[in-house]
């Protein structure tokens, strides 16, 4: 297995190994990984933060400028994942039909968040209303297939022995080791995403990491072992404990991190946002801290965890104004359920990012290559027929959406037949076996779900 040294990454958030429903913290090595870049490879260093600071002031001038703003309808970005897993974290995810479930909620979660309609909005305290921003950009599941996908835009390699992806060291090797990874589609129409297991040596459990556009051509190995930036390792890799959304109790995720915000996080990385601290080592603006360099996230001396009550102050906002630290920000550590927003000023630098001529515009331009979670399915979309039916009936769609699966159940609510679709826009179900009488068939999209009555005679 490559051993490269992944010390460039945008983010690599850190969280002690445990099991369900045990108390976690969230903790980032982004520090440690950016410190040992500038210990072993000082040159390359100071070239990302020049070509980063340079990158971030052209951002700053467009925001400011209003420009990046003129374009407010964005076609979604489509989303492909790869998933390297073993027997037992397949089974942990729920299979197939559990994978595509987290995935479909996770690009649910995705949307609400970057549009400013996420149904937890409202714990965001009055004083941070005004700053509130919808980043209008949106993600949908990418339409193609390979050979490895179990519906579209959803890959599976399924791992004889664990595979551990180690930050340090060889993290890389999910997106290219052929025995234990899967190269990345077309970097410049998906935004890619790897889900396995990540580790950081004694640190634990890795929660996410991003590698955004930025790092491209900068060495994240070593002089002697370089692994230099590429095209092909733009994305994210998140952990398989972190995907998705919590839809009932059975669901396994790692504890306190089951509301897709991990996801959330990592993609305001990928669009060039820093934590809100800034990772400056507990400093202020005040005594040479740089922060976030987002003007309207107050001052904040190091990372939130867990569930604060507001407000909640620090050196940094009780030697400045003693407004309270901005915990519920995505870009912060606090536990899922307490991250509710991103700011005017992260949008308007996220936001340039996917205007023409910077470096993920042409993820937007791609609306075809999704499977339409954007557009609702329509009640006239969804066809059934025979009805009534005498042995089986024909689910058949229009449109660019697809079916994930059909659930037939009785007047009392009990399921008696499911069939995966694997994102096709036709089923047919068997109801030979089954006894006369009124049935309900729930159509389950990516987006939602519609349903059917029929009669089997």
């Amino acid at each position: 297995m490559n051993r490269s040294l992944i010390v460039g990454l945008a983010c690599a958030c850190v969280l002690a190994f445990v099991q369900d429903n045990v108390q976690a913290q969230r903790n980032c090595g982004t520090p440690i990984l950016l410190d040992r870049l500038k210990r072993e490879q000082p040159a390359d260093y100071a070239r990302l933060q020049a070509e980063k600071k340079q990158l971030l002031e052209t951002t700053k001038q467009a925001a400011q400028s209003g420009a990046q703003m003129k374009t407010t309808a964005q076609h979604p970005i489509p989303v492909v994942f790869h998933f390297l897993i073993t027997e037992d974290e397949y089974n942990y995810l729920g299979q197939n039909e559990g994978i595509i479930r987290r995935v479909r909620s996770q690009i649910k979660q995705l949307n609400a968040d970057f549009s400013g309609t996420n149904a937890d909005k409202y714990k965001i305290p009055p004083a941070f209303l005004p700053v509130f921003g919808n980043a209008n950009i949106q993600f949908g599941l990418a339409s193609a297939t390979s050979s490895a996908t179990i519906s579209n835009g959803i890959e599976v390699k399924i791992l004889s022995a664990p595979a551990v992806y180690d930050v340090n060291y060889d993290c890389y090797t999910a997106k290219e080791n052929t025995a234990v990874g899967f190269p990345a589609w077309d970097p410049s129409k998906y935004l890619n995403i790897w889900v396995a297991r990540i580790t950081s040596g004694m640190s634990g459990t890795i929660l996410g990491i991003t590698t955004p556009p930025s790092f491209l051509g900068h060495n994240v190995g070593t002089m002697s072992n370089p692994h230099y930036i590429t095209e092909q390792d733009f994305g994210i890799v998140l952990n398989y404990g972190a995907i998705g959304v919590r839809e009932f109790p059975g669901q396994s995720f790692i504890t306190n991190i089951d509301k897709g915000r991990t996801l959330t996080h990592e993609m305001g990385h990928y669009f060039e946002l820093s934590h809100t601290w800034g990772d400056d080592g507990g400093l202020c603006p005040t005594n040479g801290g740089q922060d976030d360099d987002i003007a309207d996230t107050p001052p904040e001396a190091g990372s939130q965890f867990g569930s604060p009550s507001y407000p909640v102050y620090d050196a940094c906002t009780k030697s400045t104004s003693g407004t309270s630290i901005m915990f519920m920000n995505f870009m912060d550590y606090v536990d899922d359920g307490s991250m509710q927003m991103f700011t005017k000023d992260q949008v308007s630098r996220m936001q340039a990012f996917i205007q023409p001529g910077y470096e993920s515009y042409s993820l937007t331009q791609n609306p075809g290559l999704t499977l339409g979670v954007h557009q609702p399915v329509a009640e006239s979309s969804v066809t059934l027929s025979p009805n009534p039916a005498s042995s089986k009936i024909l689910l058949s769609l229009t449109g660019s959406n697809h079916f994930l699966s059909a659930d037939v159940v009785n007047l009392l609510g009990q399921s008696v037949a499911k069939v995966p679709a694997n994102g096709t826009q036709s089923i047919s179900i068997d109801l030979s076996d089954m006894p006369k009488g009124i049935y309900l068939v729930k159509c389950q999209f990516t987006e939602g779900t519609l349903t059917r009555k029929f009669v089997l005679q």
